[in-house]
């Protein structure tokens, strides 16, 4: 979708909300160095004040806005919690497999629907 002065671009709009941005180089620029360009070059700009940080980046395949935390006592902002491994799926049903060999795997004829609680 293209930009209009009614819904203009993410960065664009971010500029708009939150002024000029410190500008740095993208993190990953050189992470594919050795395939051709791919229309627009990575783009990195970040702002700050004394309470967040607002990171975004860019490249041609899609863009990314991050807010953090930026407590008084950690100038760098708050540490990040450690990734967590995340499976492909439970026992017997993978992502990727077809609905039909699930159904059958489960010796099941039609897929229940998922009955769960939502608790606030």
């Amino acid at each position: 979708m293209k930009p209009t002065p009614d819904n203009p671009a993410l960065a664009d709009r971010l500029r708009s909300e939150n002024g000029a941005p410190e500008r740095a180089p993208a993190p990953w620029a050189g992470l594919w160095a050795d395939l051709p360009a791919q229309g627009q070059p990575p783009l990195f700009q970040r702002w700050s004040d004394d309470q967040t940080f607002l990171t975004y980046q860019r490249d041609a395949t899609g863009s990314e806005v991050v807010l953090r935390d930026r407590p008084l006592d950690q100038f760098a902002g708050a540490p990040l919690a450690p990734l967590a491994f995340v499976s492909q799926g439970v026992e017997g049903c993978e992502l990727g497999n077809r609905k039909l060999d699930v159904l059958k795997r489960f010796n099941a004829e039609k897929a229940e629907p998922a009955r769960t609680a939502v608790t606030c």
